[in-house]
């Protein structure tokens, strides 16, 4: 039997026509805690995908109703338990990157594990694991400014998905991507 991080929403969110748009989404999300193997993806209307995006990662709560991600009820959360599953259960693609100027490729897909205590030698091996997916191992070195929009883009991807993350969220993962 395999094991699936399930998110189930029940009742408001904002108000009922934002209601009625997320409900049946939200209740056909299921990523299975495998790393890296997504069974569903749902493409979210613009209109409600930031708010869906903020509630799923915790980092707003709802007006009304309840969240509850792989076990954990979000709607009731505290702060530190919140900050908690963002640093273990979910990998966040956020649109325009919030990669950190001042760092390289590999401290940047790295800085998840660092937060999380694991030694800097198995960060730097994870990381260099998930760059080399993404095909940027020869851009590992390079700061931010010195990566095109597309090398951003798999860099935001690999550091999501470093920590190997039970929910990985993404909005428009896809959109600054080279053509090759």
């Amino acid at each position: 039997s395999r094991k699936v991080a399930i998110v189930q929403q029940r009742v408001g969110v904002l108000e009922p026509r934002v209601d009625r748009l997320l409900e049946p989404l939200i209740r056909l999300v299921l990523v299975p805690q495998q790393t890296m193997q997504a069974r569903h993806v749902v493409h979210v209307l613009h209109v409600v995908r930031s708010q869906l995006i903020h509630l799923l990662a915790g980092l707003e709560y709802p007006t009304a109703g309840e969240i509850v991600v792989d076990g954990l009820a979000l709607h009731t959360a505290d702060d530190a338990a919140l900050t908690e599953y963002r640093r273990r259960r979910v990998g966040l693609v956020f649109q325009f990157f919030n990669l950190l100027p001042t760092m390289n490729l590999l401290e940047n897909v790295s800085f998840p594990l660092l937060l999380q205590g694991v030694p800097q030698g198995e960060c730097e091996r994870r990381a260099a694991e998930v760059i080399d997916l993404v095909g940027l191992s020869d851009r590992s070195s390079h700061f931010i400014h010195q990566l095109s929009g597309g090398e951003q883009q798999r860099t935001a991807i690999a550091r999501a998905l470093v920590h190997r993350p039970t929910l990985l969220i993404a909005d428009e993962p896809t959109g600054n991507l080279d053509s090759h």
